[in-house]
């Protein structure tokens, strides 16, 4: 009788002790998921998009004919200084050339850049590799047209975003990104012009891209 008591007190000892480190365990991976793992204090956070355009359009009457060829690219680079916030900036700049084909051939090209800070903060984690997150920035940039023949012609504006998207992390280090976000451009006038400055342009988008983490 002593010994299936002895028994059953060693049983249940193992059977405690086995469930409090499994707990234990369980508590470590809720911690250390995926996505906490990618948005922890001391990362780093790259991505951008690029794109690439071009088409032509034949005139109704004639062969006369225009093609426009644009070229965009849009990095951005951020420093986790805390768990899930991150700051850092973002660069975008775009090129144009229009070609008006008719015999002789006109050319117009502009470019246009802005570059300014951002932040980031990833609000809650839906899942252990997916992610809310919120974000803002403002940039200061420029834009310059030179056509085949006139005055080339800049323009400087003042641009903010907000943006509210979902992070699916496919592993640690990358993470596929769709968002919703608010921008609104103020254009300064022409160089040379004076008088009112045009209204703010506002747009309501959608983006989808790629983000890279490099943790620690």
């Amino acid at each position: 009788m002593k010994k299936l008591l002895l028994f059953v007190a060693v049983i249940a000892i193992s059977t405690g002790t086995f469930a409090q480190k499994s707990k234990e365990k369980s508590k470590e991976k809720k911690s250390s998921t995926i996505a906490s793992m990618a948005t922890a204090n001391g990362g780093w956070l790259l991505g951008g998009s690029a794109g690439f355009s071009s088409e032509t359009q034949k005139d109704v009457i004639g062969s006369g004919k225009t093609t426009n060829t644009d070229f965009s690219f849009s990095p951005d680079l951020a420093y986790f200084i805390m768990d899930r916030l991150a700051i850092g900036a973002m660069i975008t700049v775009s090129s144009n050339t229009a070609k008006y084909s008719n015999g002789a051939t006109t050319t117009n090209k502009s470019s246009y850049y802005n570059i300014g800070p951002m932040v980031r903060y990833y609000i809650h984690n839906f899942s252990d590799n997916d992610a809310l997150f919120g974000q803002g920035s403002v940039g200061f940039g420029g834009y310059s047209s030179t056509p085949n023949s006139g005055t080339k012609t800049t323009q400087t504006d003042f641009a903010w975003q907000l943006a509210l998207g979902n992070s699916i992390f496919l592993n640690q280090h990358t993470a596929l990104e769709f968002a919703v976000y608010y921008n609104s451009t103020q254009w300064n006038l022409p160089s040379g012009q004076t008088g009112t400055k045009d209204k703010p342009m506002n747009t309501i988008g959608v983006s989808v891209g790629f983000q890279i983490h490099l943790n620690k």
